[in-house]
């Protein structure tokens, strides 16, 4: 690779500057539509142990990955993108590296080895890769065309990735827990009904918001890692379009 490939990389903060208003409208509908799928999905009489995590997990995998499919084809308008039949990869994927119902189904299964300290050092580096690793899955399906692999590839190819993906991790996680926190202390407060319905949908939509800017930042993400790991080398090896912008300016019209 040389210094000019590295140098010409996608600059990831240009991917959410060339976004339109109608874009963040249209992928903020789509975190809406995800959120309130996945809401009644937890009003279903879900078998308690074992099964019930099963279950969870397969409907996370599958709403996450119906989510990732519609919102890559809005990041990539007139770009060829992996056909239907690759929909089931990208949610079993999507479970595979799903690892907190992981660790919530082994936890009910009883499987783990006793809980001490050393087990908690060896458990969290390994959620959080796997949580790194899967970050990328839905570009590697999607876009790349690839799977478990390329997604690999993509995470192993650059500390540049490693920075820019491994903070989005870590963010996402303290958003999670903090909506958690707003919701349990609205119920030990004793509201009404209403009041934590409005609480409840302040949440929702502080994670809605977090999860469309991590989005767009991992597409830009993705395309930088692309760059670096298979750089162009001749004008049609470029991207064939942009985020909601049409053809890229790097692409060469005929």
């Amino acid at each position: 690779m040389t210094d000019a490939n590295v140098h010409a990389a996608p600059r990831w903060w240009d991917a959410v500057k060339v976004i339109p208003a109608s874009g963040w409208a249209l992928l903020l509908g789509l975190g809406v539509a995800e959120g309130l799928v996945l809401l009644v999905c937890t009003a279903l009489p879900l078998p308690y142990g074992p099964a019930g995590s099963v279950v969870e997990l397969v409907i996370g995998g599958l709403v996450g990955a119906g989510y990732w499919w519609l919102a890559l084809r809005l990041l990539n308008p007139g770009r060829p993108l992996a056909g239907p039949l690759r929909f089931p990869l990208l949610a079993v994927l999507l479970m595979l590296t799903d690892a907190q119902h992981l660790l919530l189904l082994a936890l009910r299964a009883d499987v783990l080895p006793e809980r001490t300290l050393a087990f908690a050092l060896v458990a969290l580096p390994l959620m959080v890769y796997l949580m790194y690793v899967g970050l990328l899955v839905p570009m590697a399906v999607r876009v790349d065309g690839g799977g478990l692999g390329r997604a690999l590839r993509l995470a192993h190819g650059s500390w540049w990735t490693v920075l820019h993906v491994l903070p989005l991790v870590l963010i996402g996680q303290v958003v999670a827990a903090g909506v958690q926190q707003l919701h349990l202390r609205a119920v030990a407060d004793g509201p009404t009904g209403s009041s934590l319905l409005v609480v409840t949908a302040v949440g929702m939509l502080i994670g809605i918001a977090w999860h469309t800017l991590s989005t767009v930042l991992l597409h830009a993400a993705h395309r930088a890692a692309v760059h670096r790991l298979d750089p162009p080398r001749t004008p049609t090896d470029a991207p064939t379009g942009s985020a909601f912008g049409g053809p890229s300016q790097d692409v060469v019209a005929t």
